[in-house]
């Protein structure tokens, strides 16, 4: 019997008529004392999802009963010298109270009626019994869905079951007879629940596990068979004695009502239990291993495909659809296309290189197309941007572009409609600058200043651009298009007592207006020395709704704004001190989205989807979305690595 280890892993205004809502970050969440006999697998899981499996827990684990297999406990043994001590039988003394005994019989006698004689203590050990408990699952159509749920809960109890006797747990599926797994890290439970077949478990399947487990030398312990109730016959004429035999069966059902019918029989018995069904949303997502912690141990790879570029953080597309990431040391940058639905063929990445000796001034992503600025003393190239051509030079002064900047000019490409189309780029001093294209024979020689004083801009739609500026004491949300002469709507306001020295925008325009968010750290804030953050969200044009706090522990780097899985709220996305963690800190808690098996270099969210992109160290490119789909990983070459 082969057995499979995964390694551990490792002050605001309301607006007229209105009160915004004001929150403080709450606490995480703990973990019930209900629950803590299996906070060791619970801990992987999001809060919905431990609430939902709690549950199901407590009612099977009430249904289990006593164990009834060998313990890890047995007679004790001596093995070596454990101590010296005062009391003891004499065959143990000490050679040198013996040799006292011939040289000085007097002080002998008077250290034996005083208990001074020291004796020898030998170390006892138990001896452990060689056991485990086995668990065979069916993984065919018949338990698809919620009796997976059931089974879940099932696997982390008999982990723990056999924890607490003292053995090994070991748990395999009804296809692959004599193959056990072990359940110590999320990604055990990631590859239980992985393991799905359209074969259903038959008596062929069963007969193959009794044989492998007659063949395995261990004292039999409990094995569990764990499925559709197709043979109930099975159990009834087990024996406990026989290791041919399973010694426990338990059926999993689904009733018409929704909910599920568990029948456990073995040797203490037989008991029903019927589990309401947990919420759907948790249910789904942990159905398909979704879990609130990631943990990815670094792939193996060849350090000479390293060429990912460490500086630049990874420039994501409209709607998350497409990521950009340039090289290191060379003028290409590869554009990695995500699946749009789960179980979608990775579409192969594509390379665009620029001219030699150039360097990329900003860079524009849209659904078909990659390009930029390349600058030169004189002259700004507009590479791959339909409708520009070379235009002079900004002074510096208007366009403030230190040479050898280690990011790209956060740049807002409108392409869509007829034509002008339109280029907004912000530069080092909050410089907003437009360039419009060429229109048929009317050519465009020089910029536009549009704005100053601007910290954040973002792509509302195709057509149209939101940006936060600042204005004596406030902060405005400004969406402007790209067709009108104006600068544009003042869409909500808040006061500061300075300048912010960062702010990011979330949320995606409506038809009379914008939805979304934007945030900033308050007045005094010191990401060094942490402190708070504020979270101001917008629906329509109708100004602020709800102001949030939102309390940022120190050294910990904001990198952007994200919905929070399942719930209506925004959460800051923020790097970890150490940089192996990706967390979205909100009013209501703090949750882990992802933990790295290497440091993390650069993080970029998406300003209209709920897509995050990062490079760890070994220049891998890994993307995830709150509560969507599981992480997808790819190296410097474009090829893309397995999730786990």
């Amino acid at each position: 019997m082969t057995t499979s280890h995964t390694p551990p892993p490792l002050p605001l205004p309301a607006p007229e008529g209105h009160t915004p809502a004001v929150a403080k970050t709450a606490p995480p969440i703990e973990m019930p004392a209900a629950l803590r006999p299996w906070q060791r697998w619970l801990t992987w899981l999001s809060p919905e999802q431990i609430l939902a499996t709690g549950d199901l827990l407590q009612r099977l684990q009430a249904a289990l009963g006593a164990f009834r297999g060998p313990q890890q406990r047995g007679e004790h043994e001596p093995n070596g010298i454990d101590e010296l001590r005062r009391r003891g039988p004499y065959h143990r003394l000490l050679l040198s109270e013996w040799a006292l005994a011939d040289a000085a019989p007097d002080e002998f006698l008077r250290r034996a009626s005083s208990g001074e004689h020291l004796f020898l203590s030998p170390r006892r050990e138990t001896r452990k019994a060689d056991a485990r408990i086995v668990a065979v699952f069916d993984a065919g159509p018949a338990q698809l869905g919620a009796p997976r749920l059931a089974q879940i809960a099932l696997w982390i109890l008999l982990a723990r079951r056999a924890e607490e006797a003292g053995l090994s747990f070991g748990w395999g599926t009804s296809a692959e007879p004599g193959v056990l797994h072990a359940a110590d890290s999320p990604q055990a439970l990631k590859d239980f629940l992985a393991r799905r077949t359209l074969a259903h478990a038959g008596t062929k399947a069963a007969d193959a596990w009794r044989t492998a487990l007659a063949a395995d030398r261990r004292a039999p312990g409990e094995c569990w068979r764990i499925g559709a109730a197709t043979e109930a016959a099975d159990a009834d004429h087990a024996s406990a004695n026989d290791p041919r035999t399973f010694t426990h069966r338990v059926d999993i059902r689904r009733e018409w009502l929704g909910a599920l019918a568990v029948r456990i029989a073995g040797p203490g018995g037989r008991r029903d239990v019927a589990l309401p069904l947990p919420p759907t949303g948790a249910a789904a997502k942990l159905l398909r291993g979704h879990f609130a912690f990631e943990v990815v141990t670094a792939p193996d790879r060849d350090a000479g495909a390293d060429r990912m570029s460490l500086r630049q953080p990874p420039l994501i597309g409209p709607g998350g659809q497409r990521i950009a990431v340039p090289l290191l040391d060379e003028n290409v940058a590869l554009i990695y296309t995500l699946p749009q639905r789960e179980g979608q063929a990775q579409t192969a990445t594509r390379s665009m290189r620029w001219a030699n000796g150039r360097d990329l001034l900003c860079a524009a992503l849209s659904q078909k197309h990659f390009g930029g600025i390349i600058a030169d003393p004189d002259h700004l190239h507009f590479w791959q941007l339909d409708g520009f051509r070379t235009r002079p030079r900004p002074p510096n002064e208007a366009f403030q572009t230190p040479p050898g900047q280690a990011h790209w000019l956060p740049c807002v490409w409108l392409n869509s409609g007829r034509k002008p189309h339109h280029l907004y780029v912000l530069d080092h001093a909050g410089h907003l600058l437009r360039w419009r294209g060429n229109h048929g024979h009317h050519v465009v020689e020089s910029h536009e200043s549009f704005d100053h004083d601007v910290i954040a801009i973002a792509r509302a739609d195709a057509e149209r651009l939101i940006f936060l500026r600042c204005r004596p004491r406030t902060v405005e949300l400004v969406l402007h298009h790209r067709l009108t002469d104006d600068i544009g709507r003042v869409l909500a306001h808040s006061p500061i007592a300075r300048k912010p020295a960062r702010a990011f925008l979330k949320g995606q325009a409506i038809r009379n207006g914008w939805c979304g968010a934007w945030c900033m750290p308050d007045p005094g804030a010191d990401t060094s020395k942490g402190g708070s953050w504020s979270i101001f969200e917008i629906r329509s044009d109708s100004g602020v709704s709800a102001q949030r706090q939102v309390m940022v522990v120190a050294n910990w780097r904001v990198c952007g704004l994200a919905r929070m899985p399942d719930r209506h709220e925004y959460g800051l996305v923020a790097l970890s001190p150490d940089r192996s963690r990706i967390a979205l800190i909100a009013p209501s808690g703090q949750e882990t989205l992802y933990a790295a098996g290497e440091p993390i270099s650069t993080v970029s969210v998406g300003s209209d989807c709920d897509v995050i992109a990062l490079i760890t160290e070994r220049r891998r490119l890994v993307t995830l979305s709150p509560g969507g789909q599981a992480p997808l990983r790819w190296d410097s070459n474009g090829e893309a690595i397995d999730a786990d």
